[in-house]
C-alpha cells in the first residue's frame, strides 16, 4: 500500500508551500458534456429541477484516470472508459459543520469555533466538516435519509463510540472513536444518501473535462499554496460546469470504494466498464479531491490516495449523492 499522502504532504508542503509544483498538465481543462450512457425506456433521469444544493449528473461515459502523458501521474491512474448507467445527485458542497451539527449534535472539526485550528466565530460552521472518518460519514448520510423519509443505504453494525466524538484534543488524525466491524455496502438503486463511489466522484469532479483540472486551479481550489494553513467557507471559489464547488482542494473527500493499485473491479476485456465499485476486499478506502494542505501535484481530478475507514484527519471530509430512481 502506498503511504498515506496526507502524512506525506502535511510535512513536506507546510514546510515548503512555495515548491510545491502546479502539476496537472497546464491548467486549462478540455470542456465537453460527457457521452450519453445508452438507457432504456423508463429508465431515471435527472429532474428538471434537482433538490436545493444539490446537482445532478446524468448518466454517461467517460475516460476515468489520467493519460500517460499528464505530469505527475501516478502508476494507479490507468486511463479506462467508464459507463454510468444511474443519474444520481450530488452535493453541490462538502457537508459543512452546520450541516453535520443538525444531525449529529458534536462538532469533531479541528477548524471549528474554540477548537484547534486558526477558526472563530459563527463563520466556521460554514467550513466543511473534517476529522470525520468513513463510518461517522454514512452514519451522517443515514441521518440525512430519515430526516427526509427516505430509505435508509448503510447497515452499520458493532459500532462503538460516539459519531462525532473526534479525536482527544490536540490529535489532528486519529483512529480511535466511532468505529464499526459490520458494514453492508449500500445498494446502488437505493433511494437514500449514500457516499460516491470513485467513478461517480471523478466523473461528477470533471463535468465533461479530460484534463488535470475542470478549471485553473488557483481558482477553483483551497490547496497548499493557497489555503493558507486552514479550510475556507464552501463556495468561495468557482463552480465546475455542473455547479460543485471544491472538487478540488479545501478538504479531501471519501468515496466508498476499496483502494486497489489496479483500479479493483477494473476488468480490461470489459470495455466500457460499467458501475464500477471498486475492489472486492482490501485495508482502505479511495479518498479523493485533494485538501488545503495538498501540493498541486495532487491536485488533479485522476488522483487517488486511500486511507483506513476509522480515519480521522483535518484534511478530510466528505459530500453525499443519491440515486436518481425512476
Amino acid at each position: 500500500m502506498r503511504p498515506s499522502f496526507w502524512k506525506i504532504l502535511l510535512c513536506s508542503c507546510a514546510l515548503a508551500m512555495s515548491a510545491c509544483d502546479d502539476g496537472g498538465g497546464g491548467d486549462a481543462a478540455d470542456m465537453g458534456a460527457a457521452d450519453a450512457a445508452d438507457v432504456g425506456t423508463g429508465a431515471a433521469t435527472c429532474p428538471t429541477t434537482p433538490p436545493a444544493g444539490y446537482a445532478c449528473a446524468p448518466a454517461g461515459t467517460f475516460q476515468l484516470g489520467a493519460p500517460d502523458d499528464e505530469a505527475n501521474r501516478e502508476e494507479d491512474e490507468k486511463l479506462h472508459t467508464v459507463t454510468l448507467t444511474r443519474p444520481f445527485l450530488i452535493k453541490t458542497t462538502e457537508v459543512t459543520q452546520a450541516e453535520w451539527i443538525a444531525l449529529m449534535g458534536l462538532n469533531p472539526a479541528w477548524f471549528r469555533d474554540g477548537g484547534e485550528g486558526m477558526c472563530r466565530g459563527e463563520l466556521c460552521l460554514n467550513r466543511p466538516v473534517e476529522r470525520v472518518n468513513l463510518f461517522e460519514a454514512m452514519a451522517w448520510c443515514n441521518e440525512a435519509s430519515k430526516a427526509e423519509g427516505l430509505p435508509t443505504c448503510y447497515q452499520l453494525s458493532n459500532c462503538g463510540g460516539e459519531a462525532g466524538s473526534g479525536c482527544e484534543p490536540g490529535e489532528d488524525t486519529c483512529l480511535e472513536g466511532f468505529t464499526c466491524s459490520g458494514v453492508a455496502p449500500a445498494d446502488p438503486d437505493c433511494a437514500g444518501y449514500r457516499i460516491p463511489t470513485e467513478a461517480e466522484w471523478e466523473y461528477a469532479a470533471r463535468a465533461g473535462t479530460t484534463g488535470a483540472h475542470y478549471a485553473t486551479l488557483n481558482q477553483i481550489a483551497w490547496h497548499g499554496t493557497t489555503a493558507r494553513e486552514r479550510t475556507h467557507g464552501v463556495g468561495e471559489l468557482a463552480p465546475n460546469a455542473w455547479g460543485l464547488y471544491d472538487m478540488l482542494g479545501n478538504v479531501g473527500e471519501w468515496t466508498s470504494d476499496i483502494y486497489d493499485r489496479e483500479y479493483g473491479a477494473f476488468q480490461p476485456e470489459r470495455n466500457p466498464q460499467t458501475d464500477p465499485v471498486g475492489a472486492d476486499f482490501g485495508d482502505t478506502r479511495v479518498v479523493k479531491g485533494c485538501g488545503w494542505s495538498t501540493g498541486n501535484r495532487f491536485c488533479r481530478a485522476a488522483a487517488r490516495e486511500n486511507e483506513f475507514p476509522a480515519r480521522h484527519w483535518n484534511v478530510l471530509g466528505f459530500r453525499p449523492v443519491r440515486t436518481v430512481t425512476p
